[in-house]
């Protein structure tokens, strides 16, 4: 037999030319495919890699917007709560008086057993040097009246008003951040700095940061985050062994010769 026609020889060669088929036809086309699918995966992972960064982009410009919008609603909502503030309290000062309206029975200088009488209905607080009362107000949460005792008897030398606070839980039991307090404290601070200004001009400023008011050349009034300090614009001795000498002091009153 002829090698050449041997069955072995036959399927080798057939084989052989498959394979050279295969390489020469087959496999670029799968090749070609490949590159392409390739090529259009890397084509995808692009666009997706630039659409998340236009995403972004877009993300960050949305955020910025409501952020922004975010702080000009908290700046508008806080001047309109000021503006309601000011407006609920813009006459409880009068030039005349440096007492906040609903608390003029009693100035610095009268006698300190006033308080007693005049809150006998109230809780007082009595301490060495002071009494406090609880007051239901808007604006303020207490007075405190500090004692000064002159010749056997004891007599109101300033008063604080305090500020009111908020709560650290609101009503719904939801616990309010500490900047949400401070800024109710600092409304409340700017809203009567506000009302003073208006009611007696301009203010000093003291080294702790405090405004001062002068009312009418003889009240001394401080503006500080805690409250309002009601005081005489002199020593309270020396007023009152001037008013000794001068005149009879009422006993009920001895700030009378002087409102």
């Amino acid at each position: 037999m002829d090698w050449k026609n041997h069955p072995a020889i036959i399927a080798a060669i057939s084989a052989a030319s498959t394979i050279a088929f295969c390489i020469t036809f087959i496999l670029p086309i799968y090749e070609k495919k490949n590159i392409n699918q390739i090529e259009d995966l890397e084509s995808q992972i692009t666009h997706l890699k630039e659409s998340n960064k236009s995403n972004n982009e877009k993300s960050k410009a949305e955020i910025s917007s409501l952020k922004t919008k975010s702080e000009n609603f908290e700046q508008e909502l806080k001047r309109s709560k000021q503006r309601i503030l000011y407006l609920q309290e813009e006459d409880r000062f009068t030039k005349e008086s440096p007492l906040p309206k609903g608390f003029r029975d009693i100035y610095p200088l009268d006698l300190a057993e006033k308080v007693l009488t005049h809150y006998k209905s109230t809780d007082i607080e009595t301490q060495k040097r002071w009494h406090s009362v609880e007051i239901k107000d808007n604006l303020f949460r207490t007075a405190t009246y500090y004692r000064l005792k002159h010749k056997n008897k004891e007599y109101i030398s300033h008063i604080l008003f305090h500020f009111k606070f908020l709560s650290p839980l609101n009503k719904d039991y939801k616990i309010r951040s500490e900047n949400e307090i401070l800024q109710y404290t600092k409304n409340l601070r700017e809203t009567t700095s506000k009302i003073l200004h208006e009611k007696f001009g301009p203010s000093t400023n003291n080294e702790d940061g405090h405004e001062i008011f002068i009312a009418n050349n003889i009240w001394h009034i401080k503006l500080s985050d805690s409250g309002v300090v009601i005081s005489t614009l002199y020593e309270p001795e020396s007023i009152l062994d001037a008013l000794n000498q001068s005149c009879p002091i009422p006993e009920n009153s001895t700030s009378e010769t002087i409102k």
